[in-house]
C-alpha cells in the first residue's frame, strides 16, 4: 500500500487542468485547498484548486465553483466552498 496520493490541480482563472503533484497521505491539505502554481494556458502563476478522486472536493465541485463565479480575478474564493455549494444546491 502506497503512502502517496496524486492530487490534480485546476486553474481558478481559466479552468484548465494543471500539473498533478504527489503528496504524502500524512501531508494532505484540506479539501479544495488553493495552491499557487504555474498555469500552462495562462502562462503565469495562478491559484489552482486541489482536487482528489475521492473525498469532499473533486473536479465536479471545482466546475460548479468555476462556472458559477466563486473565484475572483485574483483566484481567491468569494465564499468558502462548503458555503457556496450549500447555497448553490
Amino acid at each position: 500500500m502506497s503512502n502517496v496520493t496524486i492530487s490534480s490541480f485546476y486553474c481558478t482563472q481559466c479552468g484548465s487542468k494543471g500539473i498533478p503533484l504527489p503528496r504524502k497521505i500524512s501531508r494532505t491539505k484540506e479539501p479544495g485547498h488553493l495552491k499557487k502554481l504555474y498555469c500552462l494556458k495562462c502562462r503565469k502563476e495562478t491559484n489552482h484548486a486541489e482536487c482528489r478522486g475521492f473525498g469532499q472536493y473533486d473536479y465536479a465541485q471545482f466546475l460548479i465553483e468555476y462556472n458559477y463565479g466563486n473565484f475572483t480575478k485574483e483566484g481567491l474564493r468569494k465564499e468558502p466552498w462548503k458555503q457556496f455549494i450549500a447555497e448553490w444546491r
